[in-house]
């Protein structure tokens, strides 16, 4: 589905979706933080890196958005665990370098319009395999 496709549709999610945001940079955490409250998502934000798979549960995050501007390494870790440890939770991935992320993984321009990043984190939520709500398991 494409962004432009999300946009036109009315299909939202009855409870807002729970974003993770985390970096070292503090003043995105900051002003992304407050443009995704403002569009009706239940935001954490995190400096840490390391250990990030452990937040997202704790925080039962359905998005992380993760800056990998300051370490691609370290984000390029944090990104696979929480893919292996969490393959239910939507994974976004911003650099100050467009469509450079770390290795094997696209990353959105770090300072997109908001209306571009909210529907990036709805698309990389609404594009994960269906689950079965009652149940907790993937839907075949």
């Amino acid at each position: 589905m494409s962004v432009e496709r999300l946009a036109s549709t009315n299909v939202r999610p009855i409870q807002p979706l729970r974003v993770l945001l985390a970096g070292r940079d503090a003043r995105f955490l900051r002003v992304t933080s407050f443009l995704l409250e403002r569009n009706g998502f239940e935001v954490e934000s995190t400096p840490q890196l390391d250990g990030l798979a452990d937040l997202v549960e704790r925080h039962r995050s359905n998005v992380v958005v993760l800056d990998s501007g300051s370490s691609r390494t370290t984000a390029a870790r944090a990104a696979a665990a929480i893919q292996a440890l969490h393959p239910k939770v939507g994974l976004l991935l911003v650099s100050d370098d467009p469509g450079q992320g770390p290795i094997g993984f696209r990353a959105l321009p770090k300072w997109a319009p908001i209306d571009r990043l909210v529907d990036e984190v709805e698309l990389s939520y609404i594009n994960l395999p269906p689950r079965d709500v009652a149940a907790g398991r993937e839907l075949h």
